[in-house]
């Protein structure tokens, strides 16, 4: 059976790794280093502590996106309203900021919000050229 031919990396403009599936493990490994720990983050024992005390929560069982939309989905992650901007940010820890989501919804948010920063920071941003409109009534 015949496979795909590679394509270059998409982890960095500088790398010229062929590749199936992108990144590259260079970029990935890369990606991972830049990023810092979960700790660093500020994802410690403190928060998984609360992660846990929110979902065993009876209100905070059923994925609050598909609620939304009729559907009884159980909430696997927690996950932040307002994102927080690192380990002191008092909305780190604060359980009026959070919301139980399954993975799917999870997932789907993040990538809506990295899509967002990575458009505000984007060259024209400040000067009001580029707008995006972001739906929340897809399944």
């Amino acid at each position: 059976m015949p496979t795909a031919p590679k394509r270059p990396c998409s982890g960095s403009p500088t790398c010229r790794n062929l590749v199936h599936k992108s990144p590259c493990p260079d970029c990935a490994r890369k990606r991972e280093q830049r990023r810092g720990s979960r700790h660093a983050r500020g994802y410690d024992a403190a928060w998984v502590q609360l992660r846990d005390e929110f979902l065993t929560d009876a209100a905070n069982q059923c994925c609050a996106h598909c609620a939304r939309h009729g559907r009884a989905t159980p909430a696997t992650e927690v996950d932040h309203i307002v994102p927080f901007s690192g380990p002191n940010d008092p909305l780190r820890l604060d359980r009026t900021n959070l919301q139980g989501l399954c993975g799917v919804c999870h997932r789907r948010k993040t990538a809506a919000q990295q899509l967002i920063d990575a458009l505000k920071s984007a060259p024209g941003a400040r000067r009001g050229r580029i707008w995006i409109q972001i739906r929340s009534d897809t399944p």
